[in-house]
């Protein structure tokens, strides 16, 4: 329906750009599994990708920026090509300035959030670049923003180092107090196991993070999962 309206209908660009930042922040929100997949690419992918390449004035929020990034590398995993493309260089445009140490005055200008900093290092991971100034850049900026992160936040932020094999230490421990300290009666096994995966692939030890593991599998009745865990706990 939305497709049609901006395609056959008479609406505006700012219109057009609201309607697909809410699009592209339903499908993102929701992971790979659910965005759309269509014999080469989708109007969504190609709305997307005008609005991100807008220049100078996108008429979005840097917060809505970065859902719509995150849903272009999303869709660029299930194999759309054009999806890759409008995230690699919008990301070359509005971000490779961080790591020369120089931003847009705009950003400056206002206040970064942890989940939109978040959601581009799941982009990065997702591109698999390997820009090391930049995402040293975003990690920093990470740092002082971490205990505001909710539990899922903060497991995607440290799968999504791992995944870049990034080993930043400072940001590694200040993410797992976080799990121990803020999240630790919200752990689940699922979660432990995840969290205790990606500090083991970037070799970061962390007691913290071990001793809410051993704490957790002591108060839990035995089955795959927790034996499962009990491995990772060993390796660990």
């Amino acid at each position: 329906l939305v497709e049609s309206e901006c395609v056959m209908g008479q609406v505006s660009e700012s219109w057009r750009f609201e309607a697909t930042t809410c699009l592209a922040t339903f499908f993102a929100e929701r992971g790979a599994d659910l965005v759309p997949q269509e014999e080469g690419s989708s109007w969504l992918t190609m709305s997307a990708g005008q609005l991100v390449l807008a220049q100078p004035k996108t008429p979005v929020s840097g917060e809505a920026l970065s859902q719509v990034l995150l849903y272009l590398s999303l869709a660029a995993v299930t194999g759309d090509a054009a999806a890759a493309t409008f995230a690699r260089k919008a990301f070359r445009m509005r971000y490779s300035r961080l790591g020369r140490g120089q931003e847009h005055p705009k950003s400056q200008e206002r206040p970064w959030s942890s989940q939109e900093l978040v959601r581009l290092l799941r982009c990065y991971a997702a591109l698999e670049f390997r820009d090391a100034p930049v995402l040293l850049a975003l990690c920093n900026r990470c740092l002082g923003l971490v205990r505001s992160l909710s539990l899922q936040e903060t497991l995607q932020a440290a799968q999504a180092l791992a995944s870049l094999k990034f080993r930043q230490e400072r940001l590694l421990e200040e993410l797992g107090e976080n799990l121990v300290v803020k999240h630790r009666s919200d752990l689940g096994l699922d979660d432990i196991r995840a969290a205790l995966r990606s500090w083991m692939d970037l070799r970061v030890p962390h007691g913290g993070l071990l001793a809410a593991a051993e704490q957790l599998l002591a108060a839990t009745e035995a089955d795959d999962s927790e034996q499962c865990v009990h491995r990772e706990v060993a390796e660990f």
